[in-house]
């Protein structure tokens, strides 16, 4: 298991690159748990690639190649994945692994959880590192051409970009636990009480 650092009086290592400016464990809970958003969220997905994709080339040779890249990548999987995670997390992550000539040879997803953004003072790209989260683990850094970073919604110059589920995360969180609070009063109210009386009329 992992242990993530949540604790805000926890010194964050600026090592790593910049935290994560919201709770995106608390977003992927939110898109198991709650059916509706669940299913908006693959609607939507389903909506922006229904109509499938195409990259074309003048150059016969090129447009052979291009195919066969995206065939062997799974791109249209890819490209859905990509969609998801911009929406549960507002990030989403692709390590470009090369082969030895410095040729694109697969194009990974990485979990958001686990990539940082590294910037310098000014707020200009220095590269990426991915963490796990486990304390005495080191963070393994990534030049920027390693990964292509995806982000929905940014604000300004953040590093990251905003789940789709941010604006109403207070809202679910409040039916989550009422939902629970619910089960729980239920599961212990439910069973027929015990009633006892002792002695009588006369004798009470």
């Amino acid at each position: 298991s992992t242990t993530i650092i949540r604790d805000k009086n926890v010194q964050w290592n600026k090592d790593i690159g910049e935290q994560h400016p919201d709770d995106w464990d608390e977003f992927e809970k939110i898109y198991e748990s709650v059916p509706i958003v669940h299913g908006s969220i693959n609607k939507t997905v389903d909506y922006c690639l229904k109509d499938g994709f195409a990259v074309t080339t003048d150059n016969e040779a090129a447009q052979i190649i291009l195919d066969d890249f995206m065939r062997s990548q799974n791109f249209d999987i890819l490209l859905r994945r990509i969609t998801r995670d911009l929406l549960v997390y507002g990030n989403a992550f692709v390590e470009v692994v090369k082969d030895e000539s410095g040729s694109v040879a697969k194009l990974k997803p990485v979990h958001p959880k686990t990539m940082y953004v590294k910037r310098n003072e000014n707020g200009a790209l220095e590269g990426y590192s991915q963490w796990t989260g486990q304390l005495g683990k080191k963070a393994v850094p990534l030049s920027p051409d390693q990964i292509a970073h995806f982000k929905h919604n940014p604000l300004a110059d953040k590093a990251y970009g905003m789940s789709a589920i941010k604006t109403v995360q207070k809202i679910l969180n409040a039916k989550l636990n009422t939902e629970q609070d619910t089960a729980t009063l239920i599961n212990r109210k439910a069973g027929a009480p015990m009633h006892i009386k002792l002695g009588n009329d006369l004798l009470p």
